[in-house]
């Protein structure tokens, strides 16, 4: 009789204990193509949040969070228009590191659509680091002709 209510009581108390929060497996860097480039997503420092982003073809990081904007990364350097990632856009990436362990294909486009739509954002930016600078000309054309013949000139 002792061993069947010890039985007992041990059954009750173990269906009270909870299982451990299962913590969502994020891998450490991921890379896919968006329009014409290869992106990769990376986790420097094992946390489960996405670090940075980076380009796969020039190794050039042009998305990063501000704890590691001056952090050297193996075999990564900083694209001339680096930006700083905002935690929208942290979020959504860590999503797409998350999303490659444990979900479907739609889970995945979904994620990946809401991650360029993030990156959106920084377009224009973006587009103002890449414009060249004018020096006064207002359609930033050259003072030399490198085309044509000097005869035809005044034509």
């Amino acid at each position: 009789m002792k061993y069947l209510a010890f039985s007992l009581i041990c059954l009750l108390l173990s269906a009270c204990s909870s299982a451990p929060e299962k913590k969502p497996t994020v891998v450490a860097e991921y890379c896919d193509s968006y329009f014409i480039y290869t992106m990769c997503i990376k986790d420097l420092n094992a946390d489960g949040k996405a670090d940075l982003m980076y380009f796969n073809d020039s190794d050039e990081i042009f998305m990063v969070v501000p704890e590691f904007l001056n952090t050297p990364v193996a075999g990564l350097v900083p694209h001339p228009c680096v930006q700083i990632m905002d935690e929208g856009l942290r979020k959504t990436s860590t999503d797409v590191l998350a999303a490659q362990v444990e979900s479907t294909v739609l889970e995945r486009a979904q994620i990946k659509s809401k991650l360029i739509l993030h990156y959106t954002r920084y377009l224009p930016k973006i587009s103002r680091c890449h414009k060249p600078e004018t020096n006064g000309s207002s359609q930033g054309e050259s003072e030399e002709d490198d085309f044509g013949d000097e005869e035809f000139d005044d034509f």
